[in-house]
C-alpha cells in the first residue's frame, strides 16, 4: 500500500473518530440530504455538523464515490448500459467518437477504471482513484480533439460541425 492510501485511511479514521460516526454513517447523511453538488456538500457538512473543510471535503468526496458505484451497479442489475445511456438521443453521433476515443484510451494500461455518472464517464486510475479525465458528450471537449491524430479522419469534425 502506497503512503498515499496510507494517509487516506488515516484521515478516514481521524473523521471518525473526531466526529464520532462512521463513514459509512456519514455517507447515508449526505445521501439522505439530497444534495448532489461537491460544493454544496461540503457547506452542508461544515455548518450543520462542525466539521473541519478537510474532513468535510474528504466525506463529501466518498459520498459521491459511493454514488457513482451505486448507479454502476444499478445499471449493470438493470441490464441498462450507462454509455449508450449517454449518447441518446441528439447525442448518439458522438458515440462513434466515445468509442475511437476508449480504444486509444485503453492503450494507456490496464488500471484505467470507468466509473459512469449521470451525464458523464469519469476515466481514473485505479491505482491512485484519482480522475485521469472526463469524457462528456455536453463538452466543449470534442472540438478540441477534432485535430487529434488518435481520430481516423472521417472522425474529425471542423469547428462547428461538433459544437
Amino acid at each position: 500500500m502506497s503512503t498515499v492510501d496510507e494517509g487516506l485511511e488515516a484521515q478516514i479514521r481521524n473523521i471518525e473518530q473526531q466526529y464520532g460516526k462512521s463513514l459509512n454513517v456519514w455517507i447515508a447523511i449526505v445521501k439522505e440530504s439530497g444534495l448532489t453538488k461537491h460544493t454544496d456538500m461540503v457547506a452542508m457538512l461544515k455548518s450543520q455538523y462542525g466539521m473541519s473543510h478537510g474532513s468535510a471535503h474528504r466525506v463529501a468526496l466518498k459520498a459521491r464515490e459511493a454514488d457513482a458505484v451505486s448507479i454502476a451497479k444499478a445499471a449493470g442489475a438493470s441490464g441498462r448500459d450507462p454509455v449508450a445511456e449517454l449518447y441518446s438521443g441528439k447525442k448518439a453521433g458522438l458515440k462513434p467518437l466515445h468509442d475511437v476515443l476508449m480504444t486509444a484510451i485503453t492503450t494507456f494500461g490496464d488500471d484505467i477504471e470507468l466509473a459512469p455518472k449521470k451525464g458523464y464517464m469519469s476515466l481514473r486510475r485505479s491505482r491512485r482513484r484519482r480522475r485521469a479525465s472526463t469524457l462528456d458528450s455536453s463538452s466543449r471537449m470534442y472540438p478540441r480533439l477534432s485535430d487529434s491524430n488518435l481520430l481516423p479522419a472521417s472522425m474529425r469534425c471542423s469547428p462547428t460541425a461538433c459544437a
